[in-house]
């Protein structure tokens, strides 16, 4: 199929991507990012992932999990290996250059022009300036990424997508965003493979190192709504944050190409929800 494989066109429009995601390797400014750090030493000196909480005073020994077990055994051997924490820009940087690969082949695929691509990844420089971290988080970016491509591809790539989301389930709580891609997309096109390939892909998500608890560790966090009020990332987007721009800049362009009938009704069933 025409536009599948990465092309020279593509490596070239990531050119400004890079210099001007290259600023992003600044001092940390996120605390949060180094107890997921500590957090990788003790799972590696442990030889298991955590299941108590190590570092309360008031709560150590209760049972507590870490929904990021694998990226911080990561984390963890490379503050082993190569000391400290100046690493962390490089893996900010490779984040951000794989995620701004993948969608712009995406994009290609689509059949977006140049002068739209560029626009886009300027959106979306302009965002991960603000909130770029190298917290899991991050990882975000090129799963999701990378979920949006295989959906957009036939069998027998688009098996690959249980493998991605379990990897996913590993690293972040937000594989939640790929499986409700892969289902969105499956009743989009009305398609049982498609809706099969979701359902074991929730499977693979509970193969993981937590086994079915990945899903406890959702529904707490969902209980801690009174106390993610006072993390700034969790707060609502406000209109006279120049942060939250390019937000509401996507959330206009969706309400005009609906109204101007770009999308499909069938196309709606995955763009509203997101």
């Amino acid at each position: 199929m025409p536009g599948r494989a990465i092309r020279r066109r593509h490596v070239w429009l990531l050119a400004p991507f890079v210099a001007l995601v290259a600023p992003l390797s600044r001092a940390i400014s996120d605390n949060s990012f180094l107890w997921h750090v500590r957090a990788g030493t003790v799972q590696l000196e442990g030889g298991e992932v955590l299941r108590t909480d190590p570092f309360s005073f008031t709560a150590g020994g209760e049972s507590w999990r870490t929904q990021s077990w694998l990226a911080e055994l990561g984390y963890g051997w490379l503050e082993s290996t190569l000391g400290g924490v100046a690493w962390s820009k490089t893996v900010v940087l490779v984040a951000l250059l794989a995620a701004g690969l993948l969608a712009v082949l995406r994009g290609s695929r689509l059949g977006a022009g140049v002068p739209l691509l560029v626009a886009l990844g300027l959106l979306f420089v302009f965002q991960a300036f603000s909130f770029a971290v190298p917290r899991p988080v991050l990882l975000t970016y090129p799963l999701l990424a990378t979920v949006g491509l295989l959906v957009d591809d036939d069998e027998p790539e688009l098996w690959l997508a249980p493998a991605v989301i379990w990897l996913w389930a590993s690293l972040h709580g937000s594989f939640v965003l790929g499986l409700g891609l892969l289902g969105l997309d499956a009743l989009r096109r009305r398609s049982g493979v498609r809706l099969g390939v979701a359902a074991v892909a929730a499977v693979a998500a509970s193969l993981s190192a937590h086994g079915f608890a990945v899903w406890q560790i959702l529904v707490d966090f969902l209980r801690s709504r009174e106390t993610l009020g006072f993390i700034e990332e969790w707060s609502r987007p406000s209109v006279t944050d120049f942060r939250a721009a390019p937000f509401f800049v996507l959330l206009a362009l969706t309400v005009v190409l609906v109204v101007a009938r770009r999308f499909t009704v069938s196309e709606l069933v995955v763009v509203i929800p997101f």
